[in-house]
């Protein structure tokens, strides 16, 4: 529990306020990897010491294991390559820790941590939306060590714009099938999710990932008016999805005639950077097709990442997931990375297939065009969590699809 809260509390952006040198090239390369990744080590070591059982067999002992070790044999390819090793610790190996000792946790445990993730969540989007109406950030804006003066998007106490809004659109889509599709919700318990809902959605106009709006109104759509099959014929849920529909077309004209949506609807035509940021993606993929045949093997370092970066001015980085593997660690890691990553999902989207199939594909979308796992970033840990831990129990939610 701890180490979850610590994931969200402890951003980049808190360690650089007090002067340690995460993000940053040079220093000790301890504290390069996240706070977060050392207690989740130290809790991981215990459960296997003490031959802690799994309890919510998402995924099978056997094929954790294999992704933790292949997660640690990249560590060692990476550190035998002289790559940055901190990338793959914090974005990739940490979140397997964590499934491993969340499937530990009892049932009470289990549902305190639905909780507390929901609690987050939620702050997140809070702290997003004062930050957007206060027009400055509890926390100074940083990218890569360096202080960055020029954006207006809230960040969130994660720290970024790009992780909070997939955070707030994955929990909109679930609280959104929930409020719809719940049969034991009463009117109360509709009522106030509903009320979290619109939060988020107006959190997502503080952060401005003009992809994640997008996909989050669509995957909106789709899920109130298809929901899941076998319920269109209930009167009831027709009636809810009218309402919710009604609600939510009213609450996203508000939002977007507000006077705090104008710096997101400024990046949809264009402005705030938004160019330069599309321009970066599409020279991620032309950076591509400099790489020499053994670059695209076994990757590249730190010091040619950066030529290129300069080279195809990508200020913004390589936020297309894949492109950013195969510049990290090759081709060949960058397929068993992927084949791994596809293979946990669909496992745990096996065991919970509503609505959870909607944030697995919304995730997809998500990291292969705003918010990367290519970088130093908990969201892949986030979004496992929430994919064990957002309930689907038997009578709380419709099953069939």
């Amino acid at each position: 529990m701890l180490a979850t809260i610590a994931s969200f509390i402890i951003s980049p952006n808190l360690l650089f306020a007090l002067g340690i040198g995460y993000s940053e090239s040079e220093g000790s390369q301890f504290l390069k990897v996240h706070p977060a990744t050392y207690f989740y080590a130290a809790i991981f070591m215990g459960a296997v010491l003490f031959r802690l059982k799994n309890r919510a067999h998402f995924v099978s002992n056997r094929a954790l294991r294999n992704c933790i070790a292949g997660g640690v044999g990249l560590c060692v390819y990476c550190l035998a390559m002289r790559y940055s090793v901190s990338v793959v610790a914090v974005s990739l190996l940490t979140p397997l820790l964590a499934l491993h000792v969340a499937q530990r946790l009892p049932g009470k445990a289990m549902r305190l941590l639905y909780r507390t993730l929901r609690l987050l969540v939620l702050a997140n989007s809070v702290v997003g939306i004062y930050e957007i109406l206060d027009g400055s950030t509890m926390l100074p804006r940083v990218a890569g060590g360096i202080l960055i003066e020029t954006e207006q998007r809230a960040i969130g106490i994660v720290g970024h714009a790009l992780p909070s809004s997939m955070l707030a659109g994955l929990t909109a889509l679930y609280l959104l099938y929930r409020v719809l599709y719940s049969v034991a919700l009463n009117v109360r318990s509709r009522t106030l999710i509903t009320g979290e809902l619109l939060i988020h959605l107006a959190a997502l106009i503080a952060f401005g990932s003009r992809l994640v709006i997008v996909i989050t109104a669509f995957f909106a759509v789709w899920i109130i008016l298809f929901g899941p099959r076998g319920t269109s014929k209930s009167g009831s849920t027709t009636v809810r999805r009218i309402l919710i529909l009604v609600v939510l077309v009213a609450s996203t004209w508000l939002l977007a005639t507000a006077d705090f949506s104008q710096s997101t609807i400024d990046r949809f035509l264009g402005g705030q950077g938004a160019a330069a940021s599309t321009e970066s993606r599409l020279a991620a993929f032309a950076l591509l097709t400099t790489l020499a045949p053994s670059e695209w093997l076994w990757g590249i370092n730190a010091t040619r990442r950066v030529e290129l970066m300069e080279l195809f001015d990508t200020n913004f980085g390589i936020e297309v997931t894949w492109i950013a593997w195969i510049l990290s660690f090759g081709v060949v890691w960058t397929i068993l990375a992927t084949y791994a990553l596809f293979s946990l999902l669909f496992k745990i989207l096996s065991r919970n297939p509503v609505p959870h199939k909607y944030l697995v594909f919304f995730f997809i979308i998500g990291i292969s065009g705003s918010q990367g796992l290519g970088g130093k970033t908990m969201l892949l840990t986030w979004v496992l969590l929430m994919l064990i831990t957002y309930p689907v129990q038997a009578g709380a939610l419709t099953r069939r699809v």
